[in-house]
């Protein structure tokens, strides 16, 4: 390449033949060409490899490097040790980015510099259901930035944002957990990493629809770990130590009512009343704490069937 770069996209893949090929595609339909993409095969056992490499033979700037299966935040890792751009953005093997991607961002960028990270909104399309805003209200019509308070209590930075390889130094990548980009930006504004959100709409994440239910449990003991780990970290004031505790005791009721909403979806319905009662610290909003007590008190049963609804 002749010269650096102006964004190089780190995907890690596995097993992601139906859907890399539209990925590497909407890199390719870039309206500004100044990348690179570096496509990481985590030990895919379906044709992930051969549908990338065909797009690579058609444009040098993407490459692909296989590695034994050893997980997206390793496969990740391995695309950024390759990664040569000045900004660097991770792109997963089913989301997409819009045409102007690159243009606009780097247009924000020239707006607003001495930031670590540029993120941006986008399209949420789950696989069954209609598309929305991933950012909605009037908030995020404008720029702004996040505060390591606000991002303590919520996960705002989409995964398809623009970061500096500061960054990566700073946090030392990404760490094998279930919330893995959450926990990275996390780590990343503790230590400093600065951050702004342009409102433009320029990506598309898709959810998987396995992951609504299923890992419920999993991610809720992911942001305990998490929030536990960020708790012991010097960098933090006093008062954001604070915060962190308090997190902390939230995370831990979410994970009984995560358990408590498992077994309702399962079709247990035991305990389910006393369960609701127990779980009210992990219950935010008042009045949807109230709805669903009036509701799994009224019947479990229509509890779960409007709990399930919600989710599908």
């Amino acid at each position: 390449m002749a010269s650096r770069p102006y964004v190089s996209f780190i995907t890690a893949a596995y097993d992601a033949a139906s859907t890399i090929g539209e990925t590497v595609d909407s890199v390719l339909g870039q309206t500004r060409d100044d990348w690179e993409m570096i496509i990481i095969d985590d030990g895919s056992v379906d044709e992930t490899a051969a549908t990338a490499q065909s797009r690579s033979l058609r444009d040098d700037r993407v490459s692909v490097l296989r590695q034994s299966n050893a997980g997206t935040a390793s496969a990740r890792n391995a695309g950024a040790a390759h990664a040569t751009g000045r900004f660097w953005c991770f792109l997963d093997a089913d989301d997409t980015l819009q045409p102007g991607y690159v243009g606009a961002e780097a247009a924000f960028v020239a707006e607003h510099q001495g930031y670590d990270v540029y993120s941006c909104n986008a399209w949420l399309e789950p696989r069954s259901g209609r598309r929305r805003l991933m950012w909605q209200g009037s908030r995020y019509q404008h720029s702004l930035s996040l505060t390591l308070e606000e991002q303590l209590q919520e996960s705002s930075i989409l995964l398809m944002s623009l970061l500096t390889p500061r960054v990566f130094e700073l946090t030392g990548g990404f760490r094998d957990l279930h919330s893995e980009d959450y926990d990275f930006w996390l780590r990343a504004m503790v230590l400093g990493a600065r951050h702004i959100y342009n409102p433009a709409i320029l990506a598309v994440y898709r959810r998987h629809a396995a992951s609504k239910t299923a890992d419920m449990i999993a991610e809720a003991e992911s942001f305990l770990r998490i929030h536990e780990d960020v708790l012991e970290m010097p960098e933090l004031s006093d008062a954001q130590r604070e915060l962190c505790s308090q997190v902390v005791a939230f995370d831990r009721a979410r994970i009984e009512r995560r358990r408590f909403e498992t077994a309702i979806l399962s079709g247990d319905f035991r305990g389910a009343r006393g369960a609701y009662l127990r779980n009210r610290e992990a219950y935010p909003d008042r009045l949807k704490y109230a709805l669903g007590l009036g509701l799994v008190m009224a019947s479990p049963h229509l509890y779960g069937y409007v709990k399930k609804r919600r989710l599908v």
